[in-house]
């Protein structure tokens, strides 16, 4: 029995899995960045308007990948409805800035003294292997 090719609905799939591991590991580093932060100022009278401004910060970090991979998890579930679900992960990446943290967050975010997060680095990273899934799908479909 020959092994599948991948189809446009493996490559959603893929993107699923990619975006997961991504948000998982930002996730944790977020959580750990708010547990140094508290560890670190807990003796600061303004500790509890430091606590509530991060945590709030890391809501919406939070909230919008979530809405990205929400919209990701829409299009797979679709897939089998779609003509070319591949069109609709790139018209997904073409709208990403409208879906995930504002560029103006991620950089301050990024710029905390406190731990390394690097998550204008690690959105970018995934979004190109989100974009290069499209392409290798789109190399390997049936030509007319």
């Amino acid at each position: 029995m020959k092994p599948q090719r991948s189809g446009p609905a493996t490559t959603l799939v893929l993107a699923r899995l990619r975006w997961s591991e991504t948000t998982r590991h930002l996730s944790g580093l977020l959580d750990e960045l708010a547990a140094r932060v508290r560890q670190t100022c807990v003796a600061q009278p303004e500790a509890r308007a430091i606590d509530h401004a991060l945590e709030l910060a890391i809501r919406d970090l939070k909230r919008d990948l979530r809405r990205f991979g929400d919209a990701l998890a829409r299009l797979a579930a679709d897939a089998s409805t779609r003509d070319d679900p591949s069109a609709a992960l790139r018209e997904l990446l073409a709208r990403s800035a409208d879906l995930l943290p504002p560029d103006d967050l991620v950089e301050l975010m990024d710029r905390n003294g406190f731990l390394e997060l690097s998550l204008a680095a690690t959105l970018k990273r995934t979004l190109l292997d989100l974009d290069q899934l499209t392409r290798k799908e789109a190399d390997h479909a049936p030509r007319p």
